[in-house]
């Protein structure tokens, strides 16, 4: 019997790390005199922006939570209210 087993990789730098290492050649070779922190952005930027976004979400979806609670117990002292009239 043959194991018939396929594996698929990843490969290549992709877009980032190719920008990182442009970037520090450019440095290197004096073509750009951006501080250091500019040069390797392209290794903290998108882990930057990730965690932003996910701040943004977490803030809006902690406001939906507390509109929605705040509407359930105005319809639940709405209810009381109603059968304390009665």
């Amino acid at each position: 019997m043959s194991n018939n087993t396929t594996t698929k990789q990843s490969g290549g730098i992709g877009f980032f790390g190719l920008l990182t290492v442009l970037f520090i050649g450019l440095k290197l070779t004096g073509y750009i005199a951006w501080s250091w922190w500019w040069v390797l952005a392209p290794l903290w930027l998108p882990i930057v922006i990730l965690v932003v976004g996910i701040l943004v979400i977490a803030i809006i979806a902690g406001f939906a939570t507390k509109t929605k609670a705040v509407k359930k117990k105005k319809a639940l002292d709405a209810a009381i209210n109603r059968n304390k009239m009665n």
